[in-house]
């Protein structure tokens, strides 16, 4: 994939998910009929869009500053930048797709009574772990960058003799510092990993078990918690495919740059930036403020459309 191509299918794909991102934000500032979203959910929303939009903006400002030949330090920077959004974006799905499951399914172990009776200052002290811990995320891609100059960062890796200096000075092998930092890194996304797949798994078995039984005792299951139970339930879903997905590209990108077979930089981009793109949409039918909005803004627009195409009716003499 060149940078032509590159910006012509990633273009496309950032300009709705910034349209997405705006509306989902006005939907959080102005919701419909003042129903404000709940904490901790805001918060995770906000990380969530927050992060994607800013990973988005700094990726196109990495790739255009190399392709035009500017300021290295410019195209290092977006790099970073958009390396510790990918991290807290990861992270927030995560925690996301935990707290719906201990919104859905009841409680039965005192651990997760605790969990339940805490999860607002459990997810915020998350959060800003995950925000010190995108700060590692940065620290391995600078080492990336300025020592090995492979991977996602491969097109960059022409700046990196003008910074050894300044990063290795006071190390006496930063490769093993490096190493190290990258164990930890792949382990916290491995963790992330588990969480989601057991938190989706789990939350989906309760489903089931609670769809059969409502079936066994006669109920219906149109009510409209058990529906809102399903839609947030698809959307854990989606995301922990996506987060699977991510997770097995990501060990045939990592194989594939020690087995020394090359892998576009702008492909490893599109790749992500699909990835966010999915994650953006599946919002969209999870969240009830945003369904909401949405059905309004449509209405609106039908009744405008239908005033304009529908003509006046005629005046009596």
């Amino acid at each position: 994939m060149d940078y032509l191509t590159w910006v012509l299918v990633n273009g496309l794909l950032g300009s709705v998910n910034f349209i997405n991102n705006a509306f989902y934000i006005f939907c959080m500032v102005r919701p419909l009929h003042g129903e404000k979203i709940k904490q901790p959910l805001k918060l995770l929303l906000a990380f969530l869009i927050c992060s994607t939009t800013t990973y988005q903006m700094s990726t196109f400002g990495a790739f255009f500053s190399e392709e035009k030949n500017e300021n290295g330090k410019v195209a290092q920077i977006s790099l970073l930048i958009s390396v510790c959004c990918l991290s807290i974006s990861l992270s927030s799905s995560v925690w996301l797709n935990f707290f719906y499951y201990t919104q859905i399914v009841p409680a039965q172990r005192a651990l997760f009574v605790w969990i339940k009776k805490n999860i607002k200052p459990i997810i915020f002290c998350s959060m800003i772990f995950e925000s010190i811990f995108s700060l590692l995320e940065f620290t391995v891609v600078l080492f990336d960058t300025n020592l090995i100059g492979f991977g996602f960062n491969e097109t960059f890796s022409k700046y990196q003799t003008c910074h050894n200096i300044s990063v290795t000075a006071f190390m006496q092998d930063p490769k093993d510092i490096y190493f190290i930092l990258s164990c930890i890194q792949k382990l916290h996304f491995y963790l992330s990993f588990l969480v989601m797949m057991m938190s989706s798994g789990a939350t989906v078995v309760y489903l089931c078990r609670n769809m059969r039984r409502m079936v066994a005792n006669g109920q219906s299951l149109s009510c409209p918690r058990f529906g809102s139970q399903v839609r947030v339930t698809i959307t854990g879903i989606i995301h922990g495919l996506l987060f699977l997905s991510l997770a097995i590209w990501r060990e045939y990108a990592f194989i594939s740059t020690w087995q020394s077979i090359f892998i576009s930089p702008y492909i490893r981009a599109t790749v992500i930036n699909f990835y966010m793109s999915a994650s953006t949409f599946s919002l969209g039918a999870g969240q009830a403020v945003f369904r909401q909005r949405l059905a309004d803004v449509w209405t609106t627009a039908a009744q405008w459309y239908k005033a304009l195409t529908v003509p006046p009716p005629d005046q009596g003499a």
